[in-house]
C-alpha cells in the first residue's frame, strides 16, 4: 500500500557571507557540502548568495521557486547578521542554520571565515527577532561533517511541516479514570495543528452506514492474503474489520478539509468491542503501515503510536508482515498481558511529531500495532498469538530488530546513537481521544 500521509521534504542550501570577507570562499565551502550530501540524496544548491537584504529575498524566492520546503542557511563566513536571519521570517518551511570551521591552519588570510562567532551572533539575532530555527548542538564542521548534521534535519523538517499541515481526528470521549488521555488541546493549537472532536456515536452511525459497501470484498481478501493461513484464526471477522477500515479511510478524505495530513485518535474500549464486534488494532495496524497514525487505549496500560515519516517513495511492505487479528483475546494472553508490567522507555524514532525527547509507556500492545524501521521505513509488525515476528535487516542501517515473543518490541539504537554521537530527538507521540 502506498504512502499518501507524509510530507516529502525538498531541502535546500543558500550561503551567505558578510561584505567584509571574500564571497568566494562561502560559495566554494557550500559547493563542497552540496557535494558531501550525495551519500544522503540531492541538496538543492541556490545559487544566490545572501550578503544584504535584498540578495535575502532574491535567495529566498530561488528556493521557493525550486520546490524547496525546507532550507539550510550556511555561515561560510562571519555572515551578514540581520539577512541571515530575516530568511526564516520570509522562507515559509523549516529553517537550519549551520556554519563552516576553517579547513586548514596554512590558510587563514583568504581562508578565515570567523563562522563560529557569525553563528552566536545569528542565533542572538533569531532570538532578538523571535524567530525559530533549528540549529544543531555543534553547528559548525566541515563539509562532510554538515551533510551528516543536514541529513539529521530532514527528519526534523519533515516533522514540522506534518504539524503545519496535520488535523488530528478523534472519536470519543475519553473515558472515566483514564487521566493519560485527558491532556489539554490547547498546545496542539499552538503547535498549528488542527483537532476535529467526534463522539464514538458518530463513528459508529458512519460504520453502519458502511455495511454491503462493494468494496468490502475486495479489502477483506486483502487482508486474508496478508495474514496467510496461520495468523488468520478468525476469517468471518474479517469483513467487519474491512468495512471498519473503509469507514475510517472516508471519513479522513471527506473531513480532511484544507489539511494535507491526518492523523485519528479513536476510543476503542470499552463499548467498542460489544457495538462493533471486534477490537480495531489490526486494522490501526494496517493504516499506519500507509502512513496514518492511529492511537487508542487498548489496554489498561494503554497503547502507543510509533508515526512514520520517512518518503512514500522509499517505504515498501515487508513481505514478513504477520500481524494477525486483534478481535478476540483468550484467557491465556489476557493473563499474560496483565503479568508483564509496563516499561518506560526512550526510543530514538523518526516521527511525524517532533517534540523533544520524552518517555513513552512500551506496555504489552494489542495485536497489529505497527513500528517501522527509522531509516527504509519497513513495516515491523508481529503476532501476539502465534509468538512470531517480523524479521528486517536494514542494508542502510545494518540494524536487525527482533520483536520480543511477548509482543514487546525491543529496537537497536540508531547509529549515531550506537557510535556515541548525540542524535535528533525522534519520538513515538502518545495520544488518545
Amino acid at each position: 500500500m502506498a504512502m499518501s500521509n507524509i510530507p516529502e521534504v525538498k531541502c535546500g542550501i543558500l550561503s551567505v557571507s558578510r561584505d567584509c570577507f571574500i564571497i568566494s570562499l562561502s560559495e566554494n565551502r557550500r559547493k563542497a557540502i552540496v557535494e558531501a550530501y550525495k551519500k544522503y540524496g540531492d541538496l538543492y544548491e541556490v545559487q544566490k548568495t545572501v550578503e544584504n537584504e535584498t540578495d535575502m529575498l532574491a535567495a529566498v524566492q530561488e528556493a521557493k521557486d525550486a520546490g524547496c520546503n525546507a532550507l539550510v542557511v550556511f555561515l561560510g563566513n562571519f555572515g551578514p547578521e540581520t539577512p541571515e536571519t530575516l530568511v526564516a521570517k520570509y522562507f515559509d518551511g523549516p529553517v537550519m542554520y549551520v556554519a563552516a570551521a576553517e579547513e586548514t591552519g596554512k590558510n587563514l588570510i583568504n581562508g578565515r571565515g570567523d563562522a563560529f562567532c557569525g553563528m552566536l551572533n545569528c542565533s542572538y539575532n533569531l532570538g532578538l527577532r523571535h524567530l525559530k530555527g533549528f540549529i544543531p548542538a555543534y553547528p559548525v564542521g566541515t563539509a562532510a561533517e554538515l551533510a551528516d548534521m543536514i541529513a539529521e534535519f530532514q527528519p526534523v523538517a519533515r516533522t514540522l511541516l506534518g504539524l503545519q499541515n496535520l488535523k488530528i481526528i478523534t472519536f470519543g470521549p475519553r473515558p472515566q479514570d483514564f487521566f493519560a488521555c485527558n491532556a489539554p488541546i490547547a498546545p496542539l493549537y499552538d503547535l498549528g495543528v488542527e483537532v476535529e472532536e467526534n463522539s464514538e456515536l458518530d463513528l459508529l452511525v458512519s460504520y453502519r452506514a458502511h455495511k454491503d459497501d462493494p468494496r468490502i470484498q475486495d479489502v477483506a481478501a486483502d487482508m486474508a492474503k496478508e495474514l496467510g493461513k496461520e495468523g488468520n484464526p478468525y476469517p468471518d471477522l474479517l469483513p467487519r474489520m474491512a468495512q471498519y477500515e473503509l469507514t475510517l479511510l472516508d471519513w479522513m478524505e471527506a473531513h480532511k478539509g484544507a489539511r494535507q495530513y491526518v492523523a485519528f485518535a479513536n476510543k476503542c474500549w470499552p463499548a467498542f468491542p460489544s457495538e462493533f464486534g471486534f477490537e480495531p488494532c489490526y486494522v490501526n495496524s494496517r493504516l499506519v503501515s500507509r502512513g496514518i497514525p492511529v492511537a487508542c487505549e487498548g489496554l489498561k496500560n494503554a497503547s502507543r503510536i510509533t508515526v512514520p515519516s520517512r518518503s512514500a517513495t522509499s517505504a515498501k511492505r515487508s513481505s514478513t508482515s504477520c500481524a494477525s487479528s486483534a478481535s478476540r483475546t483468550s484467557p491465556t494472553t489476557s493473563r499474560k498481558a496483565s503479568a508483564t508490567r509496563p516499561r518506560i522507555r526512550l526510543h530514538d524514532f523518526d516521527s511525524l511529531f517532533f517534540f523533544p525527547p520524552m518517555l513513552y509507556i512500551d506496555a504489552p500492545a494489542p495485536l497489529g500495532a505497527g513500528f517501522f524501521c527509522r531509516y527504509c521505513l519497513t513495516p515491523l509488525r508481529w503476532n501476539f498469538y502465534a509468538h512470531t515476528k517480523t524479521e528486517h535487516p536494514c542494508s542502510r542501517c545494518s540494524v536487525f530488530c527482533p520483536i520480543h515473543p511477548r509482543g514487546i518490541a525491543h529496537f537497536n539504537a540508531s547509529p549515531s546513537v550506537a557510535a556515541g554521537r548525540s542524535s535528533m530527538p525522534c519520538v513515538s507521540f502518545f495520544i488518545c481521544s
